[in-house]
Formats: structure tokens, sequence, C-alpha cells
């Protein structure tokens, strides 16, 4: 036998020219860099969606309009916020690329920062109502002497 005949090929001796399966693209630096590049702007969606629902979602909470008076146009707004939030953290937990539950904790992020704005609040509505029980008993008092006198 002469060596000519009998080289050796190295690798898969298989043809793949007629096969209706595409072969797999190379990964490139270019398909890393558009996956990183995807990734990013879905983050930085997941970002705006975050602040204008969260602002949505504090200017609802910090709304003066009693409920009695609220039209069906408010209540739905309202309803729509909210499903926006909860689709935007179940979008976040479905992510591949986020933590497990980091929607639920982004949720629960915003939900704690509303309920610390509201203590503020009543903690402030707290204070005036006390001074204004002082300056009514400091009232009361000076018509009890008026009187007296």
């Amino acid at each position: 036998m002469s060596s000519g005949n009998n080289t050796k090929r190295k690798g898969l001796k298989v043809n793949n020219e007629s096969s209706s399966v595409p072969q797999p693209k190379p990964n490139t630096s270019a398909a890393f860099n558009e996956q990183a590049q995807k990734v990013f702007n879905k983050l930085e969606e997941y970002k705006q969606r975050s602040f204008d629902l969260g602002t949505k979602f504090k200017a609802i909470v910090d709304d003066k309009k009693l409920a009695i008076n609220k039209t069906q146009i408010n209540k739905d707004i309202e309803m729509e916020t909210l499903n926006k939030l909860a689709t935007l953290a179940n979008d976040i937990n479905t992510d591949e690329n986020q933590p497990e539950g980091a929607g639920g904790v982004a949720l629960s992020m915003l939900l704690m920062k509303i309920v610390i704005l509201q203590r503020d609040n009543i903690n402030e509505l707290g204070f005036k109502v006390e001074r204004l029980e002082k300056a009514l008993n400091v009232l009361a008092t000076e018509v009890k002497t008026i009187k007296t006198v």
C-alpha cells in the first residue's frame, strides 16, 4: 500500500450538504455583542417601564380624591396601572437573564417605598392634629375665662 492512498482524515466523515437541518453558525464576537445589546436593551426597557409605572402608582397613592368621588375612569386607570405593574413583575420573573424572583423583589421594593412615604404622611398629619388640638385647648380656655369675666 502506498502512503498517499492511506492518508487518514481527522474529524467527522459525514457529508451534510443535502441535509435539511442548517449548519449551526459559529458563535462569533459579533453574535455575542448582538446578544449583549439585546439584553441591555431589555434591561433599559424594564427600567423605563418601572419608572413610568412607579410614578403612576405613586400619583395614585398621593391622590387626595375621596373614594366616593372617584369616577369609573379613575378606578379603571388605577386597575390598569396595577395590572401593568403585575405584568412587569411577571415579565422580569420570566426573563432568563434576570435572577430568580427579580420581578417580585422589584414590586416589593416599590410597595415598601410607598409604605414608607405613607408612614411619613401619617406622621405629619398626626403632628398637625396634635398642634390643632393644643391650639383648640388654648382657645377653649380663653373662651372660658372670657365667659367668667
